[in-house]
């Protein structure tokens, strides 16, 4: 487990916070085989990894030399820190360790874990999320226009939730008049 704090191109600006830095954890396990799943976490706070990584690395140590069986040792995890709460750091600890016992199945299983859990792999549609946010409605197209640009996709997150009503219809009337198709 590693966290990291990644500096970003462009500061998060939302209604709990400004950040110009976004905290990750990221996760490796290693199984007896040489196999390893691997996930990631983002828990918004750069002081929450101490505490988060602390408590993967007690779930992880309990896990040692067993065999990984994720819906098991989900629930496993989840009674052990009971007496804590079923929310909070414990259970975004538990799902780190969740994603990764779960991708490591797959791995071993030579299968997409879509595949694996009996679905089927498709092509999804993605949006560049990497801006847009609470910031000044008079950059919002040269701002979107860019991250269409950068990101290879025909769609971006608009980011609402200004101080005022008005402000977020402002931006939407201005992100749609400049940025529509019509505009691209």
């Amino acid at each position: 487990m590693q966290p990291v704090l990644i500096p970003l191109k462009r500061p998060i600006v939302s209604r709990v916070g400004s950040y110009s830095d976004w905290p990750v954890v990221a996760i490796t396990l290693r199984t007896n085989e040489g196999v390893s799943g691997c996930s990631y976490l983002e828990p918004y706070l750069a002081h929450s990894m101490k505490y988060i990584v602390s408590i993967m690395s007690d779930l992880a140590a309990s896990r040692k030399g067993k065999r990984i069986a994720p819906l098991c040792d989900f629930q496993a995890d989840r009674k052990s820190l009971s007496l804590v709460g079923y929310e909070g750091l414990a259970m975004i600890a538990i799902a780190g360790l969740d994603m990764a016992a779960w991708d490591a199945l797959a791995k071993a299983a030579n299968l997409p874990l879509a595949r694996l859990l009996g679905g089927d792999v498709g092509t999804v549609p993605a949006y560049n999320s990497n801006g847009l946010w609470l910031t000044d409605t008079g950059k919002l197209a040269d701002e979107a226009l860019a991250l269409i640009a950068e990101g290879g996709c025909g769609a971006v997150k608009l980011r609402l939730g200004r101080d005022r009503l008005q402000q977020d219809v402002d931006a939407t009337r201005y992100y749609y008049h400049f940025c529509t198709p019509k505009a691209i």
